[in-house]
């Protein structure tokens, strides 16, 4: 929580929306391949989390800049992302209902989706 808090001080002190664009725009989630995600939960090792998006989804935008801003705290587990249109095995096999969903794995299998983001602090504790 102290990270999180550190991360908000630091933005607000930035001197213009151009200051906070560029620092946010530096945090980038890694995008996965379908191929790769399955890689990911065949080795069934640990936690990540993988959001699955679109590119024109509006919410799914502001929902990445949360996990940029939780993933900038260092949080202990991987976050990327994975275009849902370019991931049909997965989708029907976890049963994807719509974007943005964050789907939380823990050694390589689905224990938790989350379709509401609800706040960068909500998100922050989930993913502890």
């Amino acid at each position: 929580m102290f990270e999180l808090l550190n991360l908000v001080e630091e933005i607000a002190t930035l001197k213009g929306p151009a200051d906070v664009e560029e620092r946010v725009d530096n945090m980038a989630i890694a995008e996965w391949t379908e191929k790769e995600l399955l890689g990911q939960v065949e080795k069934k090792e640990g936690r990540e989390a993988v959001l699955f998006y679109t590119a024109m989804c509006g919410t799914c935008k502001v929902a990445e800049r949360m996990l940029e801003i939780v993933e900038a705290t260092g949080v202990p587990i991987g976050i990327h992302r994975i275009n849902i249109n370019y991931a049909p095995i997965l989708r029907e096999r976890w049963r994807v209902a719509s974007v943005p969903c964050l789907v939380l794995l823990e050694d390589g299998e689905p224990i938790r989706m989350e379709y509401a983001m609800g706040s960068v602090d909500h998100l922050y504790r989930m993913l502890q």
